[in-house]
């Protein structure tokens, strides 16, 4: 609730959102349909899978750096290399926290789908 909360902050800061219309929309409760769940989870998915590629892009390109310093003859381009290698690995890490954050919503999500499908 306090994301989607946040979120219609953020909206009407933008002014996407009229500031009457994202009041009304916060004080209504939401109500998922454990199909809805379901293609949230799956739509998370799919974007933790993204995240995970752009990461192994950072990974390789971390490699190449990684490559080009090693046979770089000047000492100050190695070193550079060794930057631009350190600075793709920071990247990777970032992206790859942020698909286990968006894989862990995912499963959340498809786990209340599954917990109200049982109920019912």
């Amino acid at each position: 609730m306090k994301q989607w909360l946040v979120f219609i902050a953020g909206m009407v800061m933008v002014g996407c959102v009229p500031q009457e219309q994202a009041k009304e929309r916060a004080s209504q409760p939401i109500v998922s349909t454990e199909e809805q769940l379901m293609e949230s989870g799956e739509h998370l998915s799919e974007a933790s899978n993204y995240l995970d590629d752009i990461a192994n892009e950072f990974e390789e390109n971390a490699n190449d750096f990684d490559l080009a310093a090693e046979q770089a003859r000047d000492p100050a381009m190695a070193e550079y290399f060794r930057g631009k290698a350190a600075r793709n690995r920071e990247e990777a890490a970032i992206f790859r926290a942020r698909s286990e954050a968006m894989q862990r919503e995912a499963n959340r999500a498809s786990d209340v789908a599954n917990d109200r499908s049982i109920d019912e």
